[in-house]
């Protein structure tokens, strides 16, 4: 598969399986990883699916998928997975959003007062 044509697909090895996934990652915790796994989407949903994938690419990469949508992902639940962080490692692609990185890049404002 050529990521450098979809740059929103990663490929991670699952540890559990010992196998490499193309996935679409949904957003990454301190605790585990959630992904829409690619390779069992029905043949019916392929469209639809990357229809949105690529417009929330264009749109906004810092908010994950699934709070960017809300709920009109829920038709794709059926290939939504979950890895702890131990079982599996990114190897290519987009890493995904952490969601401790995004609370530590708020930026501190001081307050100078003149007197």
């Amino acid at each position: 598969m050529n990521l450098k044509s979809y740059p929103f697909i990663s490929e991670i090895y699952n540890k559990k399986l010992e196998i490499n996934q193309y996935v679409i990652i949904n957003l990454v915790s301190k605790q585990h990883i959630s992904y829409y796994n690619i390779n069992k989407l029905y043949e019916d949903d392929i469209t639809p699916f990357f229809t949105l994938i690529i417009n929330w690419w264009k749109s906004n990469t810092q908010i994950p998928l699934s709070l960017f949508y809300k709920d009109k992902l829920n038709d794709f639940n059926y290939i939504l997975e979950y890895l702890e962080n131990r079982d599996y490692e990114i190897i290519s692609g987009y890493q995904g959003i952490n969601l401790k990185n995004l609370s530590e890049k708020r930026i501190k404002r001081k307050i100078i007062t003149i007197e």
